[in-house]
């Protein structure tokens, strides 16, 4: 299966390394993909939060298929923040069968 995290997800795997959140990505059998827009986010919430974003970031690169998928979601659905909008079109460009 092909998953989608969105950018809470990775957050939370960055900051607990070794938890939980980072052991789905590392003992899952599924396939997860990213994009670069949702790398950036990533990276930058973990430099707000003064950890040092570059070792995660590489390491997510390695564990997951990074996409430059760039679609935008039509208008009318039930979203209000854009991140959220263009992170789930990725997933759905990217041919994702979940959006975790």
């Amino acid at each position: 299966m092909k998953v989608f995290p969105d950018a809470n997800f990775l957050i939370a795997a960055g900051l607990r390394p070794g938890g939980d959140t980072q052991r789905v990505l590392t003992e899952s059998h599924d396939e997860f993909v990213t994009s670069e827009h949702l790398l950036s986010e990533v990276a930058r919430n973990l430099q707000r939060l003064e950890r040092d974003p570059e070792p995660f970031i590489a390491a997510l690169r390695r564990l997951m298929t990074v996409t430059d998928q760039f679609d935008l979601l039509p208008a009318g659905l039930p979203l209000t923040g854009a991140g959220d909008r263009q992170a789930l079109a990725e997933a759905i460009g990217s041919k994702c069968d979940s959006f975790i």
